[in-house]
């Protein structure tokens, strides 16, 4: 694997906002969707190899993990359902098992051949019986290569007025990013944004902008003049990052750094005091074929309805968008899902049911 480039820490203690800093998110509580035939469609799509702990022992933590995640949003899991997740069939082959509860519908694949080991969880969660308002799938495969993960989010294709501006991503995504960590064509995937405050900062900036091999749109924002606490960007990086943490990359470049970053590549390619520019995927600095829009302060500002927020929630939209179209497609060697799981499948009360329920 090349060598990573691992971004310096995000912040400084004194330059942290320490009344913004994101919670981890927790599945939103969704109304029903109207209509017995609305269909769920890919609205997120991350993938990215997990960092290697240098034991080969990656697989093994990002598996618990993942557990850990689904327990906090599916309550305890039936007894067996824990035992048969630690590892894989008997006979080598594939478990898949289903549970549901409250609304939850858990399903498990673990699978250990030749060529790999394997490890899957989907979470269903809301909506009418059979269908939920949205569905999140976590593949963990490992091979002699590494251990690559793909995390998907599946939403309705029409959703109530009041969620159609509402994107997220499975908090899976904030746990794998700090512990083990995850990388994708050689950075380090954060889940909080790189403070760039000196020139070898910017120097990295612009090789991650330039970065031929890059699926992921960078969020830079510039620093009013001689301003170094990202506290006064004109929208909170913090929350941008963590909104868009394995979607893309948020930048705060402090204000001396925005006049050495136009000093090397041009007022065309440069971020100004408390604007906000989209470097996207495919940049070439100085072919200005593919546009990298920029928002001042005053647009971010009164963006309506919501301001700054609601800006973050549109820039977080778009990284979304581009997840999909560039990373939307299953890596090779990264299985999916049984579509007929075997095994017991567990009602609300805990009683087995068929598998089809």
């Amino acid at each position: 694997m090349p060598a990573v480039r691992a971004l310096p820490r995000p912040a400084s203690p004194q330059h942290r906002p320490p009344l913004h800093q994101p919670l981890p998110q927790r599945v939103p509580h969704l109304r029903p969707v109207s209509g017995a035939r609305t269909k769920l469609r890919l609205s997120v799509a991350i993938s990215a190899e997990v960092a290697r702990d240098g034991t080969r022992g990656e697989f093994r933590v990002a598996r618990a993990r993942t557990l850990q995640w689904v327990r906090s949003r599916f309550g305890p899991l039936p007894e067996g359902f824990a035992a048969h997740a630690s590892g894989s069939a008997p006979d080598g082959g594939c478990l898949v098992e289903r549970h549901a509860r409250g609304g939850t519908a858990v399903r498990v694949m673990d699978q250990e051949s030749d060529s790999g080991r394997y490890f899957g969880l989907s979470v269903g969660v809301g909506g009418i019986p059979g269908l939920p308002a949205f569905r999140a799938r976590v593949v963990l495969a490992r091979s002699e290569a590494g251990c690559r993960l793909r995390a998907t989010l599946r939403s309705p294709r029409q959703r109530p007025r009041s969620n159609d501006r509402h994107v997220w991503v499975p908090g899976i995504i904030h746990g794998l990013a700090r512990s083990p960590g995850l990388v994708d064509y050689g950075w380090r995937i954060h889940p909080a944004p790189w403070i760039v405050h000196d020139e070898e900062g910017v120097r990295g900036f612009i090789e991650l902008i330039s970065e031929p091999a890059r699926t992921r749109p960078v969020f830079a924002i510039g620093l009013g003049p001689g301003r170094l606490n990202p506290e006064s960007a004109s929208l909170n990086p913090f929350d941008l990052a963590h909104r868009t943490a394995g979607l893309a990359h948020v930048v705060v470049l402090t204000g001396p750094m925005t006049y050495v970053l136009t000093d090397r590549v041009g007022r065309r390619f440069s971020v100004f005091g408390n604007a906000v520019r989209t470097y996207r995927p495919g940049c070439v600095i100085g072919n200005e074929e593919r546009e990298h829009p920029m928002a001042l302060s005053d647009t971010v500002r009164h963006w309506k309805p919501g301001g700054p927020a609601e800006f973050a929630a549109f820039l977080t939209r778009e990284a979304a968008r581009t997840s999909v179209s560039i990373q939307g497609r299953r890596p090779k060697g990264v299985p999916g899902f049984s579509r007929r799981p075997e095994g017991k499948v567990e009602t609300g009360n805990g009683a087995p049911a068929s598998p089809a329920a």
